[in-house]
């Protein structure tokens, strides 16, 4: 019997966004793992975590809520009064009656009040 194990990884291109799974320990720490390498995203235990395609959205311990894209944090505000979920391909997140998505790097507000 013969068996044959092969892999290979090819690099992604600028378009692609890559996928990242994020997951917490014993303590409530949130990581990720991101082109097959974990990390450490926080050193406190966060408040809740959501994981999607290539974002990951928490609530860290000082009640912020941060959006983990492309290995960089983006801080997005309070996240008293707010909800938020993760997509494929963006996020979104509701603060009182402001409607926000954050997609690529960046947020654009949907609703003015």
């Amino acid at each position: 019997m013969l068996f044959c194990c092969c892999s290979f990884s090819a690099p992604a291109g600028n378009d692609d966004p890559g996928f990242v799974q994020g997951y917490s320990d014993f303590r409530n720490f949130l990581f990720v793992f991101e082109n097959g390498i974990p990390r450490q995203l926080e050193q406190q235990a966060v408040r809740s975590y959501k994981a999607n395609g290539s974002i990951v959205g928490y609530a860290n311990s000082a009640n912020d809520l941060i959006a983990y894209y492309k290995g960089q944090k983006f801080k997005l505000g309070d996240m008293t009064a707010t909800t938020y979920n993760v997509t494929q391909s963006f996020m979104f997140y509701q603060r009182d009656k402001l409607l926000n998505v954050f997609q690529n790097g960046e947020v654009t507000q949907l609703t003015f009040f």
